[in-house]
């Protein structure tokens, strides 16, 4: 036992100088590794656009491009994006470059005016974009770059080409922009740039685009895709399916799962236009009718507003939060508060039918006068017209929650107000807000002036049965007239025309050195906004209608800020 003992007294003293020693080389390593490694450091820097571009860059000059103007890199998601303003020369192109590195596999390119306005753009499905713009052009443009898949480093740079080597130039860098070139989307699905550009034509307002993808289509389930709809827009889905389904099933849905609006259109693209007040996260929900392929959708959101201009071109659908009849009055007090005329007075509470037209007779005084009809839950969206006693159509309108109606006439009078329910019966009352000074042009011509004042409510919000400013003009066919401008530096204008028949409207902005501004056509109504960017301008502002006889109503909306950067990007 005492041979076992010593034996196992020197394996201990053995074991722990052992674990001395290493304890002393383990400190010795840590005090030398220690004094090595320095203390991490944030070195502070940017992300260089002009290493990401200097491949493009390279191509455009050996073509006849001028040195790059790098203007900015930035870390993106899908749907973000990159902005700039550039400088132009009047007598020389722009090519505004973009290129993604990372998993960014998708990046559209654009280049917009000082009012927000596209002037070219490269939507091709590829992560390296170029545009070129040539004379004529603002001296002054918005340069764009948006991240359409994936995540990773966005830059996006400018070169000025002398307008003599834009062709080669385009061809060597593959920019999109020039005459016989498209902005790309024909690249990713066949025969959808042109599809967008005809629905969009017919809808007769200006929209951008906010989100376009392909999505898979199977019958037994809907395929969703979530949109959001900002404060006063509209926006347009349009759902183009495959060649392997036949029909398509589109339905825009709220957050709580309502129908708001669905395809109404009896061919194989399917679309829906709907217009809010307030900012409303919404579903899209697409089913084929048999089949199993693809769809391409495109959403596109119109300016503030532009739901007036819509309305006569195609089915809108109003999309409102619905509240019990007496909580939605209220509402709508606040909302309209002391901008439109007089005290609130009652006339109605009824029912709406559905697809039966409910009618009320209104006297209303001589002048014109704001009809709200305000509806309450369960009613969705509903339809309201007004005649005159001789069966004229004074004014209509449509709402989710809200309708607003102008009526105008020359001395007392009884007004019947017609109001039929869309998706099921609901009460709703008629709320009645006099102007006793109106505007003469306006009483003279009372459904062209329902017309302008429901589309300068769109645009500003509530106001009174009145106008400021309102110019009549009785034009002829073929004949147009010629109204001048002035508009201060970093300011816009905007003018809208009004008609009372569907009247072929064109409404121009020219500078006094003959550069157009920008051009709006359509029928009942029409809207066109034109800015000042570094230098006050003055113009004129030309209508013509193709319809002889009537009178139009001309009238300019009060100045605004020049710009307004788009969701996403950053200040300029």
């Amino acid at each position: 036992m005492n041979t076992v003992h010593r034996a196992n007294s020197g394996g201990s003293r053995a074991q722990a100088l052992g674990l001395v020693r290493r304890a002393v080389l383990f400190g010795a390593c840590l005090s030398l590794a220690c004094a090595r490694v320095p203390e991490p450091a944030v070195v502070l820097g940017s992300l260089d656009a002009s290493r990401l571009l200097a491949e493009l860059a390279t191509v455009a000059a050996g073509a006849g491009a001028a040195a790059l103007l790098p203007k900015g890199a930035l870390l993106v998601a899908e749907g973000e994006q990159l902005g700039s303003f550039v400088a132009v020369p009047d007598a020389q192109c722009l090519l505004a470059v973009a290129r993604g590195e990372g998993g960014l596999r998708d990046v559209d390119l654009f280049v917009f005016d000082d009012a927000g306005v596209e002037l070219t753009s490269d939507q091709g499905p590829a992560r390296v974009s170029a545009a070129m713009l040539c004379p004529p052009h603002p001296r002054r443009v918005y340069v764009a770059a948006r991240a359409m898949g994936g995540t990773g480093v966005l830059a996006l740079g400018a070169m000025r080409v002398p307008a003599e080597r834009a062709s080669e130039v385009a061809l060597a860098t593959a920019a999109r922009g020039l005459p016989g070139t498209d902005s790309g989307k024909l690249d990713a699905w066949p025969g959808l740039e042109r599809t967008v550009r005809e629905h969009r034509e017919a809808l007769g307002a200006s929209f951008r685009d906010v989100r376009r993808l392909v999505l898979p289509l199977d019958p037994h389930a809907a395929t969703r895709l979530g949109v959001e709809l900002s404060a006063r827009r509209c926006l347009d889905v349009l759902a183009v399916p495959s060649e392997e389904i036949d029909a398509l099933e589109l339905v825009v849905e709220d957050a709580d799962g309502r129908i708001v609006a669905r395809s109404r259109s009896a061919e194989r693209a399917a679309s829906a236009v709907v217009c809010s007040r307030a900012h409303a996260p919404l579903n899209v929900a697409l089913r084929p009718r048999g089949g199993v392929g693809r769809v391409a959708v495109v959403v596109g959101e119109a300016d503030e507003g532009a739901a007036v201009e819509l309305g006569n071109k195609t089915w809108v659908d109003g999309l409102e939060p619905m509240l019990e009849l007496a909580a939605a009055r209220a509402r709508h007090r606040l909302r309209v508060g002391d901008a439109s005329g007089r005290a609130v007075e009652l006339a109605v509470e009824a029912v709406a039918e559905l697809s039966v037209p409910h009618a009320s007779v209104l006297e209303l005084e001589p002048g014109c006068t704001r009809v709200d009809v305000v509806g309450g839950a369960p009613l969705g969206s509903f339809a309201a017209t007004a005649w005159s006693a001789d069966d004229r159509l004074l004014a209509e309108g449509e709402g989710g929650e809200i309708a607003t109606l102008f009526a105008c006439q020359k001395e007392r009078a009884p007004v019947r107000l017609e109001v039929v329910a869309r998706e099921r019966r609901g009460p709703y009352a008629i709320e009645l807000r006099h102007e006793s000074l109106p505007t003469p042009e306006l009483v003279q011509n009372p459904l062209a002036a329902a017309r302008l004042l429901a589309r300068v409510e769109a645009a500003l919000g509530p106001i009174a049965a009145s106008l400021p400013s309102v110019v009549a003009l009785s034009l002829g066919d073929g004949a147009r007239h010629t109204r001048p401008f002035v508009l201060p530096k970093g300011e816009c204008g905007q003018w809208l025309v009004a008609a009372a028949g569907e009247d072929a409207l064109v409404l121009e902005a020219r500078a006094n050195d003959g550069t157009s501004l920008g051009v709006a056509r359509g029928g009942r109504v029409v809207s066109l906004r034109a800015c000042a960017a570094e230098a006050p301008l003055e113009g004129v502002v030309l209508v013509a209608s193709g319809a002889p006889g009537g009178t139009l109503l001309l009238h300019e909306l009060p100045a605004r800020a020049m710009w307004q950067a788009p969701r996403g990007s950053p200040e300029p």
